[in-house]
């Protein structure tokens, strides 16, 4: 009987072994994304004094964004910084598409920006952009859709050259169908508030509201689904925004993380969503944040341990799920590009 017993411990114990440590509740989970830093910095980082982000990403993997106050377009692991608009002083690139076209803004002065359109090494200029809203869409066919500033405010697509009013009082996003998400502003009939904002689509000369009150829509993917926010604080006791999908007349509140309000800004094919969690008001800290599968998650938990990075905003997500934005690394501002560990 002792034999016996001493064998069927053995026995556990070999069973256990081969049923590997993978399924022990006590095994760390593998990296779901690798690092990329897009913006190297020197040895002494106490010198870097510039700060870095990515704000967009194509199909093809190319990001382009900010660094040091200058457009780059990375390609491969190579940084290419942009030439834009004669006598500008600092530049910025927001969108990429599959072609290579860029689009972005132009600094000349504390009250003097001005969007550009690049393709093959050259740029020109799309006009004057608002103080404070600098958000352009660009889709495969290079149309561009942004706002307008000064006196000529409101939205416009541009394609080869022609400007064309859409109607919308701001445009937050394009896709490949032409179609462009943003927000026009009406009154609230009956009511002491303030006029209120609402997501309204444009396609073909055609504006259809479709939001709810005191919304504004940040991006549209190629389904036609809606990223947006809820500022309303009739609907919100916190009066905080409510980020929001909309699919068709569907529309999904996404919630909050670990009871933290987010900023959801990127919007892929697939409905993964990114933007950044507020993690602590006093001091500001942020953490890049990605939705999928019904609910917010960390990037920072995401990555392998012991990188060094701290990811604070996440900008825009590509159908391969590869993510770009800014964070923190050994103390300096860099953009990154997240890549998913199964690619």
């Amino acid at each position: 009987m002792k034999t016996q017993a001493r064998f069927s411990i053995a026995q556990l114990f070999s069973t256990l072994l081969l049923l590997g440590t993978a399924a022990a509740p006590w095994a760390k989970p593998a990296p779901a994304f690798r690092i990329t830093n897009l913006t190297p910095i020197p040895k002494a980082a106490a010198r870097f004094s510039g700060v870095s982000e990515a704000y967009g990403i194509n199909g093809r993997g190319q990001v382009v964004g900010r660094s040091s106050g200058r457009a780059f377009l990375w390609t491969a692991g190579k940084i290419r910084y942009l030439s834009t608009l004669p006598g500008a002083r600092s530049s910025c690139a927001y969108a990429v598409n599959n072609v290579g076209q860029v689009v972005g803004t132009a600094s000349f002065g504390e009250w003097d920006t001005r969007y550009f359109f690049w393709q093959g090494g050259k740029a020109q200029s799309l006009g004057e952009a608002p103080m404070f809203y600098e958000r352009l869409g660009l889709n495969s066919a290079g149309q561009v859709a942004g706002t307008s500033g000064g006196k000529s405010w409101g939205s416009f697509l541009w394609q080869a050259g022609k400007m064309q009013s859409l109607g919308l009082t701001i445009a937050g996003g394009i896709n490949d169908k032409g179609q462009v998400a943003g927000t026009v502003l009406g009154p609230d009939v009956g009511s002491k508030e303030p006029p209120s904002e609402s997501v309204a689509v444009w396609e073909q000369n055609t504006l259809t509201v479709s939001g709810p009150d005191s919304s504004v829509a940040w991006a549209i993917n190629n389904r036609g689904d809606i990223l947006g926010s809820e500022f309303s604080h009739r609907a919100s006791a916190t009066k905080k925004p409510r980020p929001f999908l909309q699919s068709g007349s569907d529309q999904t509140f996404l919630g909050l993380f670990e009871g933290k309000t987010v900023f959801a800004v990127g919007l892929n094919d697939r409905r993964q969503i990114v933007g950044q969690a507020m993690i602590s008001e006093h001091p500001y800290i942020t953490h890049a944040a990605l939705w999928q599968g019904g609910r917010w998650l960390d990037l920072n938990r995401l990555i392998p341990s012991g990188s060094g990075w701290t990811l604070s905003r996440a900008n825009a997500i590509n159908a391969s799920g590869q993510i770009v934005g800014a964070g923190q690394l050994r103390g300096a501002s860099c953009a990154f590009l997240l890549t998913p560990a199964s690619r």
